[in-house]
């Protein structure tokens, strides 16, 4: 399952994706190990925290909905040729 998903850099982009899905997360292309993700809610304020979060951000970035259910962690696998290879699983920072 992929969340939906905007790659850009576009505050109103960002503000309407947000505003579809009352909770997003954006995480930078440019980074790793978390480094930089961040979750917005639409509010009154989030046109001055977009261009805050891109003022400090480079190069494009991933925006995605908001899954509560990811608070309880995700798993990730790798395959080849259809034989488990790895497999880690990730939880959240906050």
């Amino acid at each position: 399952f992929t969340p939906s998903t905007l790659v850009a850099r576009d505050i109103d982009l960002f503000s309407e994706f947000c505003r579809r899905h009352q909770t997003i997360v954006l995480k930078p292309l440019a980074s790793a190990n978390s480094a930089g993700i961040m979750k917005f809610n639409f509010n009154a304020q989030l046109k001055s925290e977009l261009k805050e979060y891109l003022a400090n951000t480079p190069g494009p970035v991933l925006a995605q909905e908001f899954l509560p259910e990811i608070m309880g962690g995700e798993v990730r696998a790798w395959f080849l040729d259809g034989s488990l290879l790895a497999c880690v699983r990730r939880m959240p920072l906050e």
